[in-house]
């Protein structure tokens, strides 16, 4: 399954975060086309509540947020974030983490950490949308993967 993994966050590639929203699940990221339209694409979508790290090319830390960031956090987040093409997203299977970097010069971490349960993040891909069906996705905690299709999450 991490092969499946790499190859749904490899597809991430090119596309811009155009959306971030906090909320009581933890960060949402949406990601899509370049947007030429008022109306938002969506193809592919991140959530997590772990830790999320961003750090420049310089290594300059640029925003470091505890898992189950808080509601403040979301302007911070899209001000950093929105806009940026990813360049690179790939799976660390010996973290169970997303890296994903974004404009060749920001890396976003996403780290699930042992000690604190429930913490997570999934990737999900929607062919047309958010409001279409999940094509297909993972939920990835510190220890396990777990398959997510429209049915539901499967072992």
């Amino acid at each position: 399954m991490i092969d499946e993994v790499r190859k749904l966050m490899a597809s991430l590639r090119g596309e811009k975060v155009v959306k971030v929203v906090v909320g009581p699940a933890g960060v949402h990221y949406d990601f899509g086309p370049e947007q030429k339209s008022p109306a938002l694409i969506v193809r592919y979508g991140v959530l997590s509540n772990t830790s999320i790290t961003i750090h420049s090319s310089q290594r300059q830390r640029l925003l470091g947020i505890a898992p189950f960031p808080p509601f403040s956090c979301q302007d911070a987040l899209g001000k950093v974030l929105v806009g940026k093409t990813v360049t690179e997203a790939d799976f660390d299977e010996k973290k169970n983490a997303a890296r994903i970097i974004l404009d060749g010069n920001l890396l976003l971490s996403l780290v699930p950490t042992a000690e604190d349960e429930g913490v997570y993040w999934s990737v999900y891909y929607w062919p047309s949308g958010p409001l279409g069906k999940i094509r297909d996705g993972f939920v990835i905690t510190a220890d396990s993967i777990e398959r997510v299709k429209a049915e539901g999450v499967q072992s």
